[in-house]
C-alpha cells in the first residue's frame, strides 16, 4: 500500500505492479523481473511516496533489500550473505527497519541509516521477528522468535538514532509470517490497537478412561 492510502503495489510473475487502491483501474508496471533475480517482491514505500523498497532474492544469495526511486535505477540497499526481510521506512523516512538472518543463528531485528552511510543497530536484545516502526516514530514493535509475544522497544531519531529498553506488550498464540517477506500484522496510527491473526489451533484431545468396564459386559 502506498503512504497515501491510493496504490496497491503487488507482485505477478515474479515483476512489480501498481493498481488503484479503489480498483478503478488496471495494474501498472513498475518494476520488471531481471534475470539475476528470481522474482521481486514489494516491502514498503517511503512516506513521501518517491522510494519504492523491496525484496530481490538473487538466484546465489539469499533475499536482498533494493530500492527503486522514482525515476531512477534500481540500487542496491542491503546487499549481503545474510537473508534480510520485512523492510520498511521509518516515519521521517531517515531510517529502514529490517530482520535479517545470518547463517547459524537466530533471526534479529535491525535498523539503518537511509541512504547512509552508517551501519546497523541491533534492535531486539534476544532473537527478534516480524519487525513493525509505529506510525508515530516513537515505538519498534517486533515479535519473539517463536511468534508468542509482542515487544514494543522506545526509540528516538532526532537529534540522532536512540533506543530505550524493551518491553513485553502481550502474549498469544496468533499467526506467524514463518520467514515469509512481511510482518505478519499491523499497527494502528496511534500506536495502541494491533490487527493480528489468531493461530487456529488443534483442540486438545480427550482421554475418556472407563472404570470397571467388564461390569458393562455381564
Amino acid at each position: 500500500m502506498t503512504a497515501d492510502g491510493n496504490g496497491i503495489t503487488f507482485q505477478m510473475g515474479g515483476s512489480l505492479y501498481s493498481v488503484p487502491a479503489d480498483d478503478g483501474g488496471a495494474p501498472q508496471l513498475v518494476l520488471e523481473r531481471e534475470d539475476r533475480f528470481s522474482g521481486l517482491y514489494p516491502l514498503a514505500w517511503s512516506r513521501n511516496g518517491r522510494v519504492l523498497m523491496f525484496s530481490a532474492p538473487a538466484r546465489t544469495t539469499n533475499r536482498d533489500v533494493w530500492m527503486l526511486p522514482n525515476e531512477s535505477a534500481i540500487m542496491p540497499f542491503l546487499v549481503t550473505a545474510r537473508d534480510e526481510r520485512a523492510g520498511m521506512f521509518s516515519p521521517d523516512g531517515r531510517w529502514v527497519l529490517y530482520a535479517a538472518r545470518e547463517t547459524g543463528r537466530e533471526e534479529q531485528v535491525y535498523v539503518q541509516p537511509y541512504p547512509g552511510p552508517g551501519g546497523r543497530v541491533v534492535i531486539s536484545p534476544d532473537a527478534g521477528i516480524e519487525p513493525v516502526w509505529s506510525p508515530s516514530g516513537r515505538e519498534i514493535f517486533y515479535r519473539s522468535s517463536d511468534g508468542t509475544r509482542m515487544i514494543s522497544v522506545e526509540v528516538s531519531t532526532e537529534p540522532t538514532l536512540t533506543i530505550g529498553d524493551s518491553r513485553v506488550l502481550f502474549a498469544g498464540r496468533f499467526v506467524s509470517s514463518d520467514g515469509s517477506y512481511w510482518s505478519n500484522y499491523d499497527v494502528s496510527r496511534n500506536g495502541q490497537e494491533f490487527l493480528m491473526l489468531e493461530a487456529d489451533l488443534p483442540s486438545t484431545p480427550r482421554l475418556n478412561v472407563v472404570m470397571n468396564w467388564t461390569d458393562d459386559l455381564r
